[in-house]
């Protein structure tokens, strides 16, 4: 008699085990690509951002970029001179 009922008890463990994985393969098969787009557009304004970081975006941001390497390759000259 339990083995009757273990016997059902598993079929339905594998049954729903199936019925999760169509689902799951169902959603990431649907899901997925909108998923993928949207990390890539994420992706793309961020490295976006880092550019205008790193390039100064706009004039006058290249050239607080410009002067403060400027005043950095100052600084490093003078520690030199002082070191000596």
């Amino acid at each position: 008699m339990f083995r009757k009922k273990g016997q059902s008890t598993l079929e339905y463990v594998l049954i729903l085990t199936a019925i999760i994985g169509a689902i799951i393969l169902a959603a990431s098969t649907f899901i997925g690509p909108r998923v993928q787009n949207s990390i890539n557009h994420v992706t793309n304004q961020m490295q976006e951002q880092v550019e205008r970081i790193q390039f100064g975006g706009a004039a006058a941001g290249g050239a607080v970029a410009a002067g403060g390497e400027a005043a950095g390759g100052a600084q490093g000259g003078g520690e030199a001179a002082g070191g000596e």
